[in-house]
């Protein structure tokens, strides 16, 4: 019988996950460019995106929990901060947060069909990681575009995580928290790595967690690498504490 639940997986992620991520990313994807070109980036990045990455996160058997919403301001802009497991993470943030997010990601993915072309159109910013100086001066330039109640996230490890567990921090968005001034937002994904672990296309039912932390205060005095290790250490020990051991898998047990 688990033999057969397996194959009915297999046959489910690659006959129905995989072509709707594709067709859900050119067919919204195509609407979001419409609506951006006429001048609703903002409504096409905080509804149109958003629905994109509910209907993906359903379609995987992902179901998306939120805790500490009353730490959100709706009205303020943050910098947020996150661990990085799994492409899952994207749907997760982008669909479950009540707020209109701006990412910054590596400027490879400007170069992909479709995606990179919304993308720079709802106003996300492209970076080269490899020029510092040039990655700070476009997220700089993007912060002063910002609305009242628009956010910049942050992947501050900078690459998926293969275990779960947090790595280093690096802190050019805690550099930025305080440039900016801009209250630092910490939040912990919980158990996407066991939804779909990075370099992988296990992909496996079940549940996950977004956990927001209280806002820290940042201003010119805030020193950044004790701002950098105070977020690393609430987002590690949120996840230390929920997360499940390797090995382990909340999964949807009608599969």
């Amino acid at each position: 019988m688990a033999g057969l639940k397996t194959i009915a997986f297999e046959l489910y992620k690659w006959g129905i996950v995989v072509p709707a991520l594709i067709l859900s990313t050119f067919v919204i994807g195509i609407i979001a460019i419409v609506i951006s070109l006429l001048g609703g980036g903002q409504f096409a990045s905080r509804y149109v995106a958003s629905f994109w990455a509910r209907f993906n996160a359903f379609i995987s058997l992902m179901d998306v929990d939120i805790e500490g919403l009353a730490h959100l301001d709706p009205t303020k802009s943050y910098v947020i901060v996150a661990n990085h497991q799994s492409l899952l993470d994207i749907y997760a943030l982008y669909g479950f947060l009540p707020i209109d997010i701006k990412w910054v990601m590596k400027k490879e993915l400007r170069r992909i069909p479709v995606l990179g072309l919304v993308c720079e159109l709802m106003g996300h910013i492209f970076i080269d990681r490899s020029r510092t100086e040039a990655a700070l001066a476009a997220i700089n330039a993007a912060a002063d575009s910002l609305t009242a109640g628009q956010s910049i996230i942050f992947f501050p490890e900078g690459t998926r995580s293969v275990d779960g567990q947090v790595l280093p921090f690096k802190k050019g968005a805690f550099r930025f928290s305080i440039q900016t001034g801009l209250p630092l937002l910490p939040i912990s994904l919980v158990d996407t790595h066991y939804r779909l672990p990075s370099g992988t296309t296990d992909l496996s039912a079940g549940s996950a967690t977004i956990v927001l932390h209280p806002p820290i205060t940042t201003n010119d005095g805030t020193d950044v690498t004790t701002l950098t290790e105070q977020s690393r250490e609430v987002i590690a020990k949120t996840l230390n504490e929920r997360q499940l051991p390797e090995g382990v898998s909340r999964v949807n047990q009608s599969w």
